[in-house]
């Protein structure tokens, strides 16, 4: 109506003038509609204006509660957190959405991506991340992928201001390092810049894997055909064994070949398959049968060579893995010195090359230099902020300074902010306390640096505990080892495994107390259900010739890891101490049946130590074993004779097969053939061509294609 409308203008302009009262009172005399009997509710504009005007958000909080309870507008609330997200007036928004929230309301993620949307500040951000962690709704994986990482990127971030980025970004959302990696890949990926990323993945040891994360290569490399930068990420990236590496390789190029472009497929493969070939990367003959039958006709000599060349089990990876953060070289390094140097004499600002060149001096463990640059900072008027804090305390750590460690910690925890410490850098603090005798800060710390998440089950991780047991077992505190090892595991800062555990029994074995090894091994059993040093104990027994602890040790072992799996490890551990009647009789007990992957490892155990006696022993007395993968073995024997340039023997292994009437696998002859060709030795058998059939692995590409791929774990691992 006309009174309506003219009672708008007024009221926008009242609330504009600051006479917000008087407005809502005019608001309340204006004549509202009906739908199905109902009000319809009232007043969104009143809101908005509020909003965008100077009105103060605990007003708005107030009349919207006052709206709601008369009836004017029930939803005035979660209408005004939409209204000042949308028109981004931030500064009022968390006000907005804490009250939402104490209304019952539930929260959700999508509510705070505004805050991130768009071009926005360092700053800015973490003001939208500060909200989400106070107001309990800490930022999920997308919202870190598609929005928070996004933000704080630009055109200029190099990889050293990247790991500050991941640091400060880690420390304010509570999550470890490795979690927020995989988004900033993500990021990177999509800017299609493949040789930063295959940089980035060397440095952190990032998983490849999900689909998402293999779109984003796929995409990059089609974007720019940087066939070495694709290769590179490929062999650089984090991956729990060969096969996993080899099947990452080849669901790659799968993606390649499946894209949209069939005219466009040969432009597309043979520069991947020829920079897999460079780098030693291989790939299943499921996969390169897959390929040719994709080619078809357009099969090239090239490519059959590469696919060849790719599925040869004597692929080596011809490339040097990198670990860990990224350094500036020397150059590098005195370059931004001089830069410092220059504006300090010039009086220009300085304050962000001297960040930068403190946080190297902190990563080169160059304590003096770091020390004299912070003072200099400090007289500046510098504020050391959390993220360099935390590089000063691992700096404090690595240089055995306990009191300079301690202080900075002790600042870190008085904070404002609810700070996440990276896991790895809290297990320095505490083997650096456990080593001066601090147990009691210890507890503390631990208490302090609660992790939510699992573990990760990771080579550094793994060794800094272990190294906090094996303090605690040297200096004969066996009362504090459980506590530490409780503590640590129940606060989720370390696993209690073989490897960590593994000093609690080591410490009797090199004293040759196995009466005290075999009771800490009991405990090990009992308390964690982990089987740290069985082995060991296992060939100690067994050169004792004490059947009664080596029963015992295999019926702890039958617990955790069954039966079949603790009898191959007795039969291998009969193999290596030279008894190998005894680990035929075990391997002839009616109804045993092998488990292959066991076999497999212990093959590549015995090749890797030269031990061609044992794995000959193996290759013989379980002929007539139930489920044995007898290629297998053979092959593993072809293997060490090939690398000791034994035809004879090598030879042998084709008479063997016949007599055991063992199909022999095309690779198992291909590469026999080659050996005994590449040793001008005649070949007795027909060569066959290129192996045609596809593993069960590798078929499942023909219903449905996988995302995510899983190795095979021996779960009888020590």
């Amino acid at each position: 109506s006309g009174f309506n409308q003219d009672a708008t203008n007024v009221i926008l302009r009242l609330v504009n003038a600051g006479k917000t009262e008087v407005g809502y009172k005019i608001l309340q005399l204006m004549p509202r509609g009906m739908r199905q009997d109902e009000y319809i509710p009232s007043g969104a504009f009143f809101i908005k204006q509020m909003i965008l005007s100077s009105t103060p958000s605990t007003t708005i909080i107030n009349y919207c509660r006052e709206m709601y309870e008369s009836g004017l507008n029930k939803y005035a609330l979660s209408l005004a957190c939409e209204i000042v997200l949308t028109n981004k007036k931030f500064e009022k928004a968390f006000d907005l959405l804490e009250a939402l929230k104490e209304s019952g309301f539930p929260m959700r993620q999508h509510y705070f991506w505004p805050f991130f949307a768009g071009k926005r500040t360092e700053n800015e951000v973490y003001d939208g991340l500060k909200c989400m962690m106070v107001l309990e709704v800490p930022p999920n994986g997308e919202t870190l992928r598609e929005y928070v990482v996004p933000a704080l990127m630009d055109s200029n971030t190099n990889l050293e201001s990247l790991h500050f980025i991941i640091e400060k970004l880690s420390g304010y959302v509570r999550i470890p390092i490795w979690r927020v990696t995989p988004f900033v890949l993500h990021y990177i990926l999509q800017t299609h810049d493949l040789d930063n990323a295959a940089k980035f993945v060397g440095r952190y040891k990032i998983a490849i894997f999900g689909p998402y994360m293999r779109r984003g290569l796929v995409n990059s490399y089609l974007s720019t055909y940087n066939a070495k930068g694709v290769a590179l990420v490929i062999a650089s990236s984090r991956v729990e064994s060969e096969d996993d590496l080899r099947e990452l390789a080849g669901e790659v190029l799968l993606d390649v070949i499946e894209t949209d472009d069939d005219s466009e497929k040969l432009k597309r493969l043979e520069p991947l398959l020829k920079e897999f070939v460079n780098l030693g990367l291989r790939i299943s003959n499921g996969t390169a049968v897959i390929i040719q039958n994709s080619l078809g006709e357009g099969m090239t000599p090239e490519i059959a060579h590469c696919i060849m060349k790719l599925t040869s089990k004597n692929a080596v990876l011809n490339f040097k893995q990198v670990r860990g953060v990224p350094i500036m070289n020397e150059t590098e390094a005195a370059e931004l010195n001089a830069i410092v140097e220059e504006n300090r004499h010039i009086g220009a600002p300085n304050i962000g090359f001297q960040k930068t060149l403190l946080l190297q001096y902190c990563r080169e463990k160059d304590l003096e230099n770091a020390e004299k640059l912070l003072s200099e900072m400090k007289e500046q008027g510098f504020t050391v902020g959390l993220n360099i804090q935390v590089q000063l305390l691992d700096l404090y750590c690595d240089s055995d300074q306990i009191d300079k460690a301690k202080e900075i910690y002790d600042s870190i925890q008085t904070s404002d902010f609810d700070f996440f410490i990276d896991e790895r850098k809290i297990l320095r603090f505490i083997n650096l306390l456990v080593s001066h005798g601090h147990h009691e800060d210890v507890l503390k710390v631990i208490r302090e640096n609660k992790k939510n998440d699992t573990p990760r089950n990771g080579y550094t991780q793994n060794h800094l505990a272990r190294e906090i047991v094996n303090t605690y077992v040297e200096q004969g505190k066996s009362a504090e080892v459980k506590q530490i090892l409780d503590l640590l595991v129940e606060n989720g800062l370390a696993q209690a495994n073989s490897f960590v555990l593994g000093p609690l029994v080591n410490s009797y074995l090199v004293r040759d107390d196995l009466e005290g090894a075999m009771t800490a091994f009991e405990r090990c059993v009992n308390e964690y259900r982990a089987t740290p040093w069985k082995m060991e104990l296992l060939y100690r027994f067994i050169k004792a010739e004490d059947a009664e602890r080596l029963q015992k040790v295999l019926d702890l072992s039958k617990r955790l890891h069954g039966k079949v799996n603790s009898l191959c490890d007795l039969v291998f551990a009969f193999l290596e101490c030279g008894k190998i009647r005894q680990a035929k009789k075990i391997l002839d007990t009616p109804g045993f049946r092998a488990r292959n992957e066991k076999f497999d490892k212990a093959c590549r155990k015995y090749l890797e130590a030269n031990q061609i006696e044992v794995l000959e022993n193996l290759v013989e007395i379980s002929k007539h074993v139930c489920n044995v993968d007898r290629n297998s073995l053979y092959h593993h024997l072809l293997k060490a004779y090939t690398n000791k340039g034994d035809t004879e023997k090598a030879l042998s292994i084709w008479t063997s097969l016949q007599e055991e009437n063992v199909q022999a696998s095309d690779n198992l002859l291909v590469e026999l053939a080659n050996f005994l060709q590449t040793n001008n030795q005649p070949v007795p058998f027909v060569i066959p061509k290129f192996p045609y059939k596809i593993p069960k692995k590798d078929e499942k590409r023909r219903g449905g294609r996988r995302d995510e791929w899983s190795s095979d774990s021996d779960s009888d691992s020590d």
